[in-house]
């Protein structure tokens, strides 16, 4: 999921009425989709068509920092996440011959 703010920096975001997006809070208002968007981070890219998008400004405030998107199962399922705790460094890698 992404915010409409950092979608818009690079795709077309329109509305999407039929998905419902809820947590712990209650329900999303207004829900969009980015029809493209180019995810990059670590060591993967990857292009997403149909990425879920809605205001993060109330995880941004209780996080005390920008909160630009979440990264889901669906995602981190193609990646072997590597955590240093000692140096607090977490590292993703992707190998694209394990999906083939």
């Amino acid at each position: 999921m992404i915010s409409p703010t950092f979608a818009r920096a690079s795709a077309k975001v329109s509305g999407d009425s039929d998905t419902i997006v809820k947590g712990m809070n209650g329900a999303v208002n207004k829900v969009y989709r980015a029809d493209t968007v180019k995810l990059q981070f670590s060591h993967f890219r990857h292009e997403w068509e149909g990425l879920v998008s809605f205001d993060m400004s109330q995880i941004s405030s209780g996080a005390g920092a920008e909160i630009a998107g979440i990264l889901g199962f669906a995602m981190l399922r193609l990646l072997d996440v590597k955590i240093d705790y000692r140096d607090g460094l977490v590292d993703f890698q992707f190998d694209p011959d394990r999906f083939r």
